[in-house]
C-alpha cells in the first residue's frame, strides 16, 4: 500500500458520520459539550440500565463505548471526593471547582446535584442522601476544560429534572440501543 493510500485511509477514519445528540439518554446537554468528548466514526447508539439509586447511560460510537453516565443516590454526608473515588476512569489528581461541587480530570468528571425538593420516594428509600453524576470516556482523554464544561452541565441538567423529582428507580426502564445517524 502507497503512503498515499495510507493517508487517505487514516484521513477516512477521522470523520464524524453520525448526528451528535442533544441529550445523554434523555438529560438535556449542548451539542457543542458532546462534540468535544465524542470521538469520529460512523454509527452512535445510547442505552441505560438502572437499578435501586442508580440510572446509567452509555454511548458508543462503532459499537466501542466512549462515554458512561450516571446519576447516583448516595447515602447522605457523601463528599465529592469519597464519591470520586468510587468512579472508574475519574483521576483523583483532578481538579476540584471553587465552590466544591464538581471534581474533573481529563477522562472523567463527578457533581453533586442539588435537589431543591426530592421526591417522597427518596425521602422515603434506604438510599436517602444526596445525588451524584458523573461523566466519564471510554479510556480516551479529553482536554480537562472540556471534560469541565460537560459535567457542569449535565449535573445542572439533573437538578430540574425526574432524577431530582420523580421516580428514579422506575424511570426510564432499560431499554433498546438508541441510534442516530
Amino acid at each position: 500500500m502507497t503512503t498515499a493510500a495510507l493517508g487517505a485511509c487514516s484521513q477516512t477514519q477521522q470523520q464524524r458520520e453520525y448526528r451528535i445528540p442533544d441529550t445523554l439518554c434523555g438529560v438535556k446537554v449542548s451539542a457543542d459539550h458532546l462534540t468535544a468528548v465524542l470521538p469520529p466514526g460512523k454509527k452512535i447508539t445510547q442505552r441505560t440500565t438502572s437499578a435501586p439509586g442508580i440510572r446509567r447511560c452509555y454511548v458508543d460510537i462503532d459499537d466501542n463505548n466512549v462515554l458512561a453516565t450516571a446519576m447516583d443516590w448516595r447515602a447522605e454526608g457523601t463528599s465529592l471526593l469519597e464519591y470520586a473515588a468510587g468512579v472508574y476512569g475519574v483521576d483523583l489528581d483532578g481538579q476540584l471547582t471553587a465552590d466544591k461541587r464538581y471534581f474533573f480530570s481529563p477522562m472523567g468528571g463527578v457533581g453533586f446535584v442539588h435537589c431543591p425538593t426530592p421526591s417522597p420516594r427518596h425521602r422515603e428509600s434506604d438510599k436517602i442522601g444526596d445525588l451524584f453524576s458523573f461523566v466519564r470516556t471510554g479510556g480516551q482523554a479529553v482536554g480537562e476544560s472540556e471534560m469541565r464544561a460537560l459535567i457542569i452541565e449535565y449535573t445542572e441538567a439533573l437538578t430540574d429534572s425526574e432524577a431530582c423529582k420523580g421516580d428514579l428507580w422506575a424511570t426510564p426502564k432499560p431499554s433498546a440501543p438508541e441510534k442516530s445517524r
